[in-house]
C-alpha cells in the first residue's frame, strides 16, 4: 500500500467537507494507494501523463473536488480539496488550479530525480 500525504492546508480543507463527501474522497484515496481508481477519478485537464487526477463530487447542490498525484513511487500525494464557489463554469477556477500547479511542483523540487 503506498504511503498517503496531505500537501499544505489539503488535510484541513477535506476535513470542512460534509461528512457523506469526506467519505466518498477518502475511499478515493484508499483506492488510489492500492493503485486502483473510484470510478468518479479522472485526469486532470492540463496535466500530462494522466498522474494528477480529480474526484469530482456533487452533494446537496455544491461541487466538491479533491485533486491528487501518484506521480511519485510508492506515495499518494493529495495536493487541493476544495468546494467550487461557480457552479455555471465545468472548469476548475485558476486560483485553485494555480495552487496545484504550486503544490505539485514543490513537491517535483523536493523529490530527486524527478
Amino acid at each position: 500500500m503506498d504511503e498517503l500525504y496531505f500537501v499544505g492546508g489539503s488535510r484541513r480543507d477535506l476535513q470542512k467537507f460534509p461528512q457523506d463527501v469526506q467519505e466518498v474522497m477518502l475511499h478515493g484515496l484508499h483506492l488510489a494507494r492500492n493503485g486502483r481508481k473510484h470510478q468518479l477519478a479522472k485526469p486532470l485537464k492540463g496535466f500530462p501523463g494522466a498522474r494528477e487526477l480529480e474526484i469530482p463530487y456533487g452533494y446537496a447542490g455544491d461541487a466538491y473536488r479533491l485533486i491528487y498525484t501518484t506521480r511519485f513511487p510508492h506515495e499518494v500525494h493529495v495536493l487541493h480539496a476544495f468546494k467550487k464557489k461557480s457552479k455555471r463554469r465545468i472548469a476548475t477556477p485558476k486560483k485553485d488550479m494555480d495552487l496545484v500547479r504550486t503544490r505539485l511542483k514543490s513537491l517535483q523540487d523536493s523529490h530527486p530525480g524527478n
